[in-house]
This record gives C-alpha cells, sequence and structure tokens, in this order.
C-alpha cells in the first residue's frame, strides 16, 4: 500500500515538474488484511487468528479483507485498454443518443479484449487490428463483412479518443484493408412482376395495405414509414402532398419526400398514422 502510494506521488511530481516520468520496477508485494482498523501481515494474522481462537472458542471472528491499494497514476507508456475504458465509455454516453449505438461500441471494445488482449496503447499496431479479424472469423466462419468493418470501427473510435487525449500519436486501426474479409454483402432478388400483382392483390388489413402503399410509392424505410405522424403531412397551394421525415438517423435522411397522386391516405388525423411499437432506439417494429 506505501509503496504504491509513494509510486503516484512521485510520478504525479515529475509530471508537475516537467520531468520524465520515473520508471518502476514491480514489486513482489506481501499480502496484507485489515481487521478492526489493523493492518497484519498475512503471516502474524494466522498466528493472531489460532491466538482468539484459542482464547474466545468457539466465537465467530470477523472475516478478514484483502487490503490493497493500486496504483492510481500511471505513466502513459503504461496505459492498457482497459485503462482507459471506462472514460471513453463516459464520452460516447455524453455525444451518442440512441442506446443501440452506444451498445454497439460497447460490444467492439469489449470483444477485442476478450479476443484479442488487453494491450498497452503503445504496443498497438495494424497487426492487432488484423488479428481481431482473424479471431472473429474463428469464432464466426460467416461473418459479414460489414459486421468487421463496423467492429473495426468501434475500436478504432476509442484509439482517436486516445490521441485526442495524447495516449498516442496516431490511430492504428485506420487506412485497415478488409478485402476478402468476411462474407460479402448479399443483394436480395427483386419481386417479378407477377408476385408484385400477388402481393398487392392479397387481402390486407386497411393498416398493413396503407404501409405496403406508403413504402412502394415514396422509398421510404420501412421503419420510417411506421413512424410517420399526420404532423409530417403537408399539402401545398398546389396540391402537392408531402411528407417531412425528420426523425431521421443522420441529416442527410432528413428529406421532404412528395406523394404519388394515386395515393389513397385515410382522413387526416392526429398523432401517428400506425400502432406498430416504437422501440427504445426509435425505431419502429412492424
Amino acid at each position: 500500500v506505501v509503496h504504491s502510494f509513494f509510486e503516484d506521488l512521485l510520478a504525479t511530481a515529475a509530471k508537475e515538474q516537467g520531468f520524465p516520468s520515473p520508471v518502476f520496477q514491480k514489486v513482489q508485494r506481501q499480502k496484507v488484511v485489515e481487521l478492526d482498523g489493523d493492518i497484519f501481515t498475512e503471516k502474524n494474522f494466522i498466528i493472531l487468528q489460532a491466538l482468539l481462537e484459542k482464547e474466545l472458542g468457539d466465537e465467530p471472528l470477523l472475516q478478514p479483507q484483502q487490503a490493497e491499494r493500486n496504483r492510481q497514476v500511471k505513466q502513459i507508456e503504461e496505459l492498457r485498454i482497459s485503462d482507459v475504458r471506462d472514460a471513453y465509455f463516459a464520452q460516447v454516453e455524453k455525444e451518442y443518443d440512441k442506446p443501440n449505438t452506444k451498445n454497439k461500441m460497447y460490444r467492439g471494445v469489449n470483444l477485442f479484449l476478450e479476443l484479442v488482449g488487453d494491450y498497452r496503447l503503445s504496443e498497438l499496431t495494424s497487426v492487432q487490428a488484423y488479428t481481431f479479424i482473424e479471431e472473429q472469423l474463428e469464432v464466426q466462419p460467416n461473418l459479414s463483412q460489414r459486421t468487421i468493418v463496423d467492429r473495426n470501427w468501434q475500436v478504432s473510435s476509442l484509439l482517436t479518443y486516445c490521441v485526442q487525449k495524447g495516449y498516442i500519436k496516431q490511430n492504428p486501426f485506420r487506412e485497415i484493408s478488409f478485402k476478402r474479409k468476411g462474407k460479402q454483402r448479399h443483394h436480395w432478388q427483386g419481386f417479378t412482376p407477377l408476385e408484385l400483382d400477388r402481393i398487392f392483390t392479397y387481402d390486407w388489413e386497411p393498416q398493413e395495405r396503407l404501409l405496403l402503399c406508403i413504402k412502394a410509392t415514396t422509398g421510404l424505410r420501412l421503419s420510417e414509414v411506421g413512424c410517420l405522424t399526420w404532423e409530417c403531412f403537408n399539402v401545398d397551394d398546389d396540391g402537392i402532398r408531402t411528407f417531412t421525415v425528420l426523425k431521421a438517423k443522420n441529416i442527410g435522411s432528413k428529406r421532404i419526400v412528395p406523394l404519388h397522386p394515386t395515393l389513397v391516405l385515410p382522413p387526416k388525423g392526429e398523432g401517428r398514422l400506425f400502432d406498430y411499437p416504437i422501440d427504445g432506439n426509435g425505431l419502429c417494429s412492424v
């Protein structure tokens, strides 16, 4: 405990006075236990415990607790991913709104620690980025390239944070090649005219038919259609009807969408057009 305290004291003093941070050798620390505010070495506690048991008989003793003090001031060269993870996660909490996005960023960093290890920041190179890819494919051989790219970005975001804090000079997880890494994106096969005819001649419930018609004629995402409200609906002086999509996931997706003249809408009301549930990320579960 005392040794750890003085390491922190010397490291802090060196930093404040502009001197290089001292390098400390690892010390084999003796285990100690704390009992009623008193500190005993493990050996002495065993002797004390035997004496008390002999004197008190079968009366229970207080359970000893390990008394430890980890270093609180670490040299930049010693910092590991786990040392900066909590502070980085706190920044993610401030900068991102959607729980789903925040959880993905947490999972990416934690998965790297699980599969690759808790490296010192100064030791990280592009080698660990490629090791991360290979370890993921070892666990999931059919993993998509899109997922691999996303997880690399999640770890890379932490390293960008470390660059901003001065812990490392550059982010080694940038400029990574993902060629032939993971399954390529699958392109869905389009409906044939006969299949489309069968879909639209089916006896849908009114809500599902309206959802289908808006989706087919506007190009809006399914979740965007499910979240539409009558406050988004507008008619200009020329009779052109539009939906103003404001609850988009990025600025580029916020847009005014014109409606096809043949699209039949129900009488204008208030609130949402559909009653499908909306999850914690603001996405409609159709």
